[in-house]
């Protein structure tokens, strides 16, 4: 009695133990999506082939044109050969008033793209949103101001830190942001802030407001920054005191007697393309003059292409889902071939391109980007400030 007593302890306890184990948890299941692509990879450009922005469109059109020879070479998307379509957009900051975007939107849909690189303008992307529908729009040079639209280009906060730890360098106590109405100067701590009208920039009345300033921040079109120049140097601060940024930062050799500007500074977005991508541009591209933006033209259009490869779909839904998976938090690859390469058995990628390591953000933009400082020559002109 006492032994059958004791066997049933033991087994009571046995099971008690049991019943104390957590079950395994089940697995989370992968959400899956439907296939929308039909195989091929149709991308589009749209960017300004005319007006003041054709030379910054030139190059990224040249960007889109060799990073598609690139994937092509390296087998294309999913084994298809990715097809390329251009057409010009609107050269206008605020929007699309005259419809010449959203007759080359409507063109690039009619050929089935499935991305767009470009615009250039956060304006008119914004413009064009409504219409694009789920086909996702790569600015290589707009900053991320809506939702929807996705950005190669280097963001305001970048902009600022960069500029921010310029001008301590140079040991500059009060700083003066001027920059047109309606558009904000960069972001600095505690500036005084100087708007004035575009298109009828009054230098009399800037340089009263920035009488205390021992630095100037330019923003603006080089027109009126050429107007304003020399009234600020005419007031007592010399050219190592002026810091062009965005629009402003730009060649003054027709617009200023030579060595108005030397030893200026200039904050340019973007990253400075190595020599031997300056070559393949132009080998693309003779007539390419400026290389602004190329490299940020060439990430967008790898990422759209890593984006299809990874979902195992060419469709637009898909590449706006992947944008942001490949180019965070994976395995870093530099190339579209050693991308592939690595999604081959892996399915997370971290493509660190051209411009630097792109990392698309929530947002849709990226995290910082690359922002360089540049000097002005004798003949007014930039030249990179690396040492």
């Amino acid at each position: 009695m006492r032994r059958s007593l004791a066997l049933g302890l033991v087994l009571a306890t046995g099971l008690g133990g049991c019943s104390l184990l957590a079950p395994e948890p089940a697995p989370t299941p992968e959400q899956t999506f439907a296939i929308t692509g039909d195989g091929v990879l149709r991308i589009g450009t749209l960017f300004g082939l005319t007006g003041a922005n054709a030379a910054t469109g030139g190059a990224m059109v040249a960007g889109v044109e060799l990073a598609v020879r690139d994937i092509n070479l390296a087998g294309g998307v999913n084994g298809v050969p990715v097809e390329l379509f251009h057409r010009n957009s609107a050269d206008d900051a605020t929007g699309d008033p005259a419809g010449v975007s959203s007759v080359s939107l409507a063109a690039l849909l009619e050929r089935g793209v499935d991305v767009i690189i470009g615009p250039s303008s956060a304006a008119v992307a914004t413009a064009l949103l409504p219409a694009a529908g789920d086909v996702p729009l790569i600015s290589p040079s707009a900053q991320v101001t809506t939702a929807g639209l996705f950005s190669t280009a280097p963001t305001s906060a970048g902009e600022a830190k960069t500029l921010s730890v310029a001008l301590k360098d140079a040991g500059a106590k009060a700083v003066a942001v001027v920059h047109p109405q309606g558009v904000d100067g960069v972001a600095l701590k505690k500036p005084t802030d100087v708007p004035y009208p575009a298109g009828a920039v009054d230098p009399a009345a800037v340089t009263a407001a920035i009488a205390d300033a021992d630095a100037v921040v330019l923003s603006g079109a080089p027109a009126d920054v050429a107007a304003l120049a020399p009234a600020l140097l005419a007031s007592g601060l010399s050219p190592a005191q002026l810091w062009f940024t965005r629009d402003s930062a730009g060649s003054y050799s027709d617009l200023l007697p030579g060595g108005a500007l030397l030893g200026a500074h200039a904050i340019i977005a973007g990253a400075t393309p190595d020599a031997a991508f300056v070559a393949a541009l132009r080998q693309s591209d003779p007539g390419v003059a400026s290389v602004r933006y190329a490299a940020e033209a060439y990430d967008a259009t790898v990422l759209a292409a890593l984006a299809a490869v990874a979902a195992g779909d060419d469709g637009a839904a898909a590449i706006a889902r992947g944008l942001r998976p490949v180019s965070s938090g994976g395995i870093p690859c530099t190339s579209f071939g050693e991308c592939i390469d690595t999604l081959a058995s892996r399915d997370d990628v971290d493509y660190n391109g051209l411009s630097g390591r792109v990392g698309i953000t929530e947002s849709g933009g990226v995290g910082a980007g690359t922002h360089a400082l540049f000097e002005y020559t004798e003949a007014n002109r930039l030249v990179s400030a690396a040492k």
